[in-house]
């Protein structure tokens, strides 16, 4: 069988791997948090193995852009591509307020460092991922890994000098 590109269909499924990537594209656009697979392939009604290509698809489409697609613990998000971070930063070098729930969470990341998504999701009683990804953009927190690969989140340098702080230990002791 030819090959015409992403006009090839993928296995298992009658719709053409272009027609899953738009579909794909589309869900990762309007989402506000990362999507599982699980998901992805239940919204676009197609096989896990179809969807993963698709992904991959994009994420070769997407290779030499300003923003890329990324694999979280929860699912697949749009991100800025490692690429566009100074232009990101000068961005927000412009003050700007920060909602009450990234507030929140800055505080929660800034205290218990390192902490996973579900720590932060258990001390503040809510889903973090949009506070996390504004706090991302902003440069205030960074994503380390430990031994076991799970994403933990920290404050950044960047963080400190916002807050005026030489280190963490600078930091008012909280009060409960």
């Amino acid at each position: 069988m030819p090959v015409f590109d992403n006009l090839t269909p993928v296995p298992s499924t009658p719709k053409l791997l272009h027609q899953l990537v738009c579909e794909c594209e589309a869900l990762l656009f309007v989402s506000r948090e990362p999507i599982s697979l699980d998901e992805i392939a239940r919204l676009t009604a197609s096989p896990q193995k179809a969807v993963e290509k698709a992904l991959k698809q994009i994420q070769r489409l997407f290779r030499h852009r300003g923003i890329q697609i990324k694999a979280t613990a929860t699912g697949w998000q749009f991100a800025p591509a490692a690429r566009s971070k100074a232009v990101i930063a000068a961005y927000h070098e412009t003050p700007c307020a920060l909602s009450d729930e990234a507030m929140e969470t800055l505080a929660v990341i800034a205290y218990l460092q390192p902490i996973c998504v579900d720590g932060i999701a258990e001390t503040r009683l809510q889903n973090p991922t949009h506070a996390l990804d504004t706090l991302l953009s902003a440069g205030l927190i960074e994503v380390v890994a430990n031994e076991t690969g799970t994403e933990l989140y920290v404050t950044s340098a960047h963080f400190l000098n916002c807050a005026k702080l030489f280190s963490l230990d600078d930091l008012p002791l909280a009060q409960y």
